[in-house]
């Protein structure tokens, strides 16, 4: 049910504990038993983690729609070299199905940023779903933006239509402004300006809503390092000097349909630590949006990783939600483990 972009991970933020931020590096246990309450650890995962063992839990999720995990683990490799892993382009390709991304560069005027973006003409059944294209979960989009590819499918809807290069084109085209328009919404209202999706029978989707209480929950980073939370929560507002910003358009393929997501993310390096979020605000397809954050702590014996994705979806909600919820848990929790065990094994062969 869920793609592989949950080990954009999310850091419980035990990242500027007075123990964490002194001359001296702590050691693993000193970190973690300052942070196992806002884990919801137990003694048995802090003895795991101590092991070298991935340890996961499940976190209090903010709506029937939410599928919540965090996950722990002890890497054998300074901060630093982590830090360049998880951040690099590289792992990209470890923890996620990315068929292309770009990032978002303000120097140049915004259209140019989108243009090229688009289905791939071995991408054919895409284009036959858009070419039947109405409300529900088939796409996440507006009433607006439905109603501007159904007029394409009105206009160029024909006997073998999907493979007409015409077709994907305008397709493309249309998607292309939905990205720009979403992005520059975004940029300008932050949360509060994501359109809904729409779901028909008068039903939407909120992702500014659910992201909102997303970013909420965040509750160790706000305790320690409100400063961060504030830009997090609030922006465009509440922004700070060592806060760093970076945009993306991401093309991925998600239950094996190609799909376009927009991601903010924001980060802060330090010696001692390193905290990095990504927000999904716009998703194609499949879930409506994601927060992920990722930091690393350092030790003695190493970096101290922790993991935090929150994933919203209609397809949980609903008929048999708690039968839904334990098995999208499962899904998602195996799959981040996967690629942390991926993740370890690039560190090792890295002689790290």
């Amino acid at each position: 049910m869920y793609n592989k972009a949950v080990v954009w991970f999310s850091l419980a933020f035990a990242l500027t504990l007075p123990a964490v931020v002194s001359a001296d590096t702590p050691t693993s246990a000193t970190v973690l038993g300052a942070c196992m309450d806002y884990l919801g650890y137990d003694e048995a995962d802090f003895r795991k983690l101590l092991s070298g063992k991935i340890v996961s839990g499940d976190l209090q999720e903010c709506s029937k729609k939410e599928l919540a995990v965090t996950i722990a683990m002890l890497l054998p490799a300074p901060l630093e070299r982590v830090v360049d892993l998880i951040w690099s382009g590289s792992t990209l390709e470890i923890t996620r199905d990315v068929l292309d991304f770009s990032y978002i560069n303000d120097s140049s005027p915004v259209e140019n940023n989108f243009v090229g973006i688009g289905l791939q003409p071995d991408e054919v059944k895409e284009v036959s779903k858009l070419l039947r294209i109405r409300a529900g979960l088939t796409f996440n989009m507006s009433k607006v933006e439905i109603q501007r590819f159904k007029a394409i499918a009105r206009r160029l809807k024909s006997r073998g239509a999907e493979r007409d290069p015409r077709v994907r084109q305008a397709f493309n085209s249309e998607y292309q402004a939905l990205l720009m328009k979403r992005y520059k919404a975004y940029r300008q209202g932050g949360l509060k300006a994501i359109a809904p999706y729409y779901r028909g029978g008068g039903e939407r989707a909120r992702p500014d809503r659910e992201l909102s209480a997303e970013a909420a929950s965040a509750t160790l980073m706000q305790d320690l390092i409100p400063d961060f939370h504030r830009a997090f929560a609030n922006y465009p507002r509440d922004g700070t000097d060592d806060t760093k910003n970076q945009f993306l358009w991401i093309r991925e393929l998600i239950q094996d349909r190609p799909t376009f997501i927009l991601a903010h993310r924001m980060f802060r390096f330090g010696q001692k630590y390193a905290v990095m979020t990504e927000r999904q605000f716009y998703v194609g397809h499949t879930y409506n949006s994601q927060q992920s954050i990722v930091g690393g702590i350092a030790a003695e014996e190493g970096t101290l990783v922790f993991y935090q994705n929150r994933t919203s979806t209609d397809r949980v909600a609903g008929f048999a939600s708690s039968l839904r919820h334990t098995i999208g848990r499962k899904l998602m929790r195996d799959q981040i483990i996967h690629h942390l065990e991926a993740l370890r094994r690039s560190l090792e062969q890295t002689g790290e």
